[in-house]
């Protein structure tokens, strides 16, 4: 809540700081050139900012600069845009006597010692993140950070932090058990990585991970003797490698065969740009030819004859949408699914995006999305079909969609939902808007005071929620409240329904003596200390192959322990081994070399010795599934396919194709047949698909096809029955169509569509006329639900209102004991309820009401 956002980052950059600790930090080495830079944030925009800096000597100079006189360039609020966040969130009072800020973590650092602010964010913890407990005991917090700082000594967990004993039991893991033998209390995680890294086995065990990763060029000779890691850091942070030093480096990591070719570099920038060019692996994306080799196992091969002119997997990409057989073999994908139609008349195409925009204009159906037919027809059944009369022709669903925010009807609903919504107080003043992304705008910028707040939320039925609240400072005030005494407003659950929720999902032994909950979250902190869940939640992870980080795990105390636990945890490669073989790959890792590191696992797993049994697992699996589809004939003389894709197009080619054709045809004609149609086929062509199959049927009988089939004189008679005879007196028809439209236009009500006086007539036959006495007059259907809507809202749902005496009658006859003698002085059954609502509430109560 209040501006906790502020304060969350910081403990995400806590959370990333600890889970990055044993992580190797990047060598520093590239362009300083400070002109660069400048010229990089003038171009920016903040050339104004710079225009009377003072001359930088470095980059890390501008970046300082930055921070202080236009911190926004740097993606940081100004001191200005801080202090006003705070004051917007209600903590005006903490800034009276403020002193200048100079920058926006100088503002935090003051609005952490105000007492109002050091208090919301306890109440935060408290409220949402169930801290409520840790907190008990605790003494006054002269600031956040002694907030901070007792929290993470004594329930670290609500931070996704653990606690100073699992943090010494990770480096005992890592191999590091030495280093705890003489070891002190600790208060917290941090005060052992303090401890640790002091140690000198592991500060030994990072030189000599840094010298394995490459890093030998500042390590090798000459070495301080580092006291604390630190130090060692540091070190590194200030060595700078020369261009054979981080050749050297790469080629320790893996990436030789990425330089042999390369030229010969002048300073280390240009090592790094021909990295970046040409071995974009090094960065965590696919090599080229690692692309190439997926392109070509799915059977794209021919499409490279010369691989020599791609340097990165992007390349690849784009080379391959132009490549006339992968073209194809694309087109063949939404062939297969049923759109084969589509291209009949299609042109011919120079590459894959080409593709996709003929199926947006001509069937975007096969892409997931909706035909312009169905856009205009999804918004006339919304009862926009008054803004498709006189529009242009479309060609995609989004000029549709486009085309009716402009729609004056369309924009004034949205208007009318605001407003129904509470945002009454925005609209009361707004201008004309002539698109409904300009009210979309105009809501998001409209800035409510509390009664604003407290109308919105009364309009949407949370009244009696807000009914004994107290008075709102501030609208943040009012979330606050809404969150602790009716979540369901903001959109969260409330402890009931959080409560069955966890009911369903089989734990409820867990809940069987729990305390009172104040809000959904503190169901959830609850449970997550159940063992019954903390032990689904393990075994959850052990079905998706986590069984080598849990099999030594140590007990769990709640959920957040086990996120923690599985989050630190880092297979060895004996268990990825286990893991990729019980996914299919054991046959291929038979005879698998001894793998140094889980990096050279990764490279043989995706190379051809074991890409290749996969792929004929894939194709085996596949000729199964289709035989069972009905293509076992087609398949069983088939050739030997290399790969999916000569699977796919075997299938859709006329060897398939054509017998399973007529195949499926002539079951469907043996189905009409024997549901009696037979007649209707015995003269019929011969069909080439089941479309020309339906296509007959619909034109010469589509009772067939269920299709009730009405002539003019059934439609006339059927609605003379139902009253309309003397509507239809007049009227001269040639179709069943001719006698739909007359009853529209004369007689609407025939077909279920109210005019005006037959709406408000309606609601009068239903028990509502004395809702309606005093109504004003009525100058649409809109203005009679929105009246209904205020003044008699159960009228929407269409159900009468009911006689005192029959509901007294019914109460009595399901066993109730009604307090009531008179059934004649209540009006209607409302006026009952009301009644023993106030007199007798325990019929209420005996109902579970």
């Amino acid at each position: 809540m209040k501006l906790l956002p502020f304060f969350l980052q910081r403990i995400c950059l806590i959370a990333l700081l600890f889970a990055g600790i044993n992580q190797p930090i990047k060598a520093q080495f590239g362009n300083d050139d400070v002109a660069w830079l400048l010229d990089y944030y003038t171009q920016l925009g903040y050339g104004d900012c710079l225009a009377n800096a003072p001359e930088f000597i470095s980059q890390a100079e501008v970046n300082d600069y930055l921070y202080l006189n236009c911190p926004e360039a740097l993606g940081y609020p100004s001191a200005e845009t801080q202090v006003q966040a705070y004051i917007d969130a209600g903590y005006g009072e903490c800034f009276i006597d403020a002193p200048t800020f100079e920058s926006y973590d100088e503002v935090d650092a003051y609005a952490g010692t105000c007492p109002a602010y050091i208090q919301a964010v306890l109440d935060s913890y408290a409220n949402i993140y169930g801290a409520a407990d840790c907190l008990d005991n605790a003494p006054d917090f002269a600031s956040v950070q002694e907030a901070n700082d007792y929290l993470i000594i004594n329930c670290p967990s609500i931070f996704g932090l653990p606690t100073a004993q699992q943090q010494m039991e990770q480096y005992v893991q890592q191999g590091y058990a030495d280093c705890f033998t003489d070891a002190p209390t600790f208060a917290s995680y941090q005060e052992v990585d303090n401890y640790i890294a002091t140690c000198p086995a592991y500060i030994q065990g990072m030189i000599d991970l840094y010298s394995d990763y490459g890093y030998a060029y500042c390590l090798d000779e000459d070495v301080p003797t580092f006291t604390n890691i630190n130090q060692l850091y540091e070190y590194l942070g200030a060595c700078t490698p020369t261009v054979q030093d981080l050749i050297d480096m790469y080629t320790a990591q893996g990436y030789g065969a990425c330089l042999v070719d390369a030229p010969e570099f002048e300073t280390a920038a240009q090592v790094s740009d021909y990295l970046y060019a040409n071995c974009l692996e090094i960065y965590g994306y696919p090599s080229a030819q690692y692309q190439i080799d997926l392109f070509t196992q799915a059977g794209y091969g021919d499409c490279f004859t010369d691989t020599s002119t791609f340097n990165t997997y992007l390349q690849v990409i784009e080379y391959i949408n132009t490549c006339p057989d992968y073209i194809q073999g694309y087109i063949n994908n939404y062939a297969m699914s049923g759109y084969a139609d589509c291209f009949a008349n299609a042109p011919a195409f120079d590459n894959v995006a080409a593709v996709d925009a003929y199926l947006l204009s001509n069937c975007p159906n096969a892409l997931g999305l909706p035909t312009v037919q169905q856009q205009i027809n999804h918004y006339t059944q919304l009862g926009y079909g008054s803004c498709f009369t006189d529009a242009p022709a479309f060609v995609t669903y989004q000029e549709v969609d486009n085309y009716i925010t402009t729609c004056p009807d369309y924009i004034q609903s949205i208007v009318d939902q605001y407003a129904a919504y509470g945002y009454g107080y925005c609209l009361d003043d707004a201008p004309v808007f002539t698109n409904s992304n300009e009210v979309f705008t105009y809501i998001a910028n409209c800035v409510p005071t509390v009664q604003d707040i407290i109308d919105q939320y009364t309009a949407q039925g949370y009244g009696d929620c807000l009914a004994n609240a107290p008075e709102f400072t501030d609208i943040y005030a009012i979330t606050d409240y809404l969150y602790i005494n009716c979540p369901e407003a903001l959109g969260y659950p409330s402890v009931q329904q959080q409560i069955n929720y966890y009911n369903s999902m089989g734990y409820a032994d867990c809940l069987v003596d729990a305390p009172a909950f104040n809000t959904y979250a503190d169901v959830d902190n609850y449970v997550n200390t159940c063992p019954a869940y903390i032990q689904s939640l393990v075994d959850q992870y052990m079905s998706y192959g986590y069984g080598y980080c849990l099999d030594d795990a140590p007990p769990f105390n709640n959920a957040t322990e086990v996120y923690t636990y599985i989050a630190n945890c880092v297979p060895t490669v004996d268990d990825l081994i286990a893991y990729y073989s019980d996914l299919g790959y054991a046959d291929c890792l038979v005879n698998a070399p001894e793998f140094a590191n889980t990096h050279e696992l990764y490279n043989y797993l995706y190379s051809a010795d074991c890409t290749e049994a996969i792929n004929q697992a894939q194709i085996e699996e596949q000729i199964a599934y289709y035989s069972d589809l009905g293509y076992a004939d087609c398949l069983a003389n088939a050739p030997e396919f290399a790969n999916v894709h000569e699977l796919y197009n075997y299938l859709n080619s006329p060897d398939c194709t054509d017998p399973l054709n007529q195949f499926e045809i002539q079951q469907q004609i043996n189905y009409y047949t024997n549901l009696g149609y037979g007649y209707c086929l015995e003269n019929a062509p011969e069909f080439t698909d089941l479309y020309s199959l339906q296509e007959y049927l619909y034109v010469n009988c589509p009772e067939a096809l269920g299709y009730y089939v009405e002539t003019v004189e059934q439609v006339v008679a059927n609605y003379t029955s139902l009253g309309y005879g003397d509507c239809l007196a007049n009227g001269t028809f040639e179709t069943v169509q001719d006698v739909y439209d007359w009853l529209e236009i004369n007689c609407p009500e025939a077909l279920g569509i109210y005019t005006l006086e037959t709406l408000v007539e309606y609601y009068n036959q239903l028990g509502y006329a004395s809702c309606l006495a005093n109504a004003p007059e009525f100058a649409s259907m809109d203005e009679v639900f929105n009246y209904l809507a205020i003044n008699c809202p159960d009228a929407l749902l269409g159900i009468p209102i009911q006689t005192a005496q029959k509901v007294i009658d019914q109460l009595l006859a399901a066993g109730y004991d009604v307090c009531i003698d008179d059934a004649s002085m209540f009006a209607n059954g409302n006026e009952v309820y009301e009644y023993l609502a106030a007199n007798c509430p325990q019929i209420f109560e005996q109902a579970n009401i």
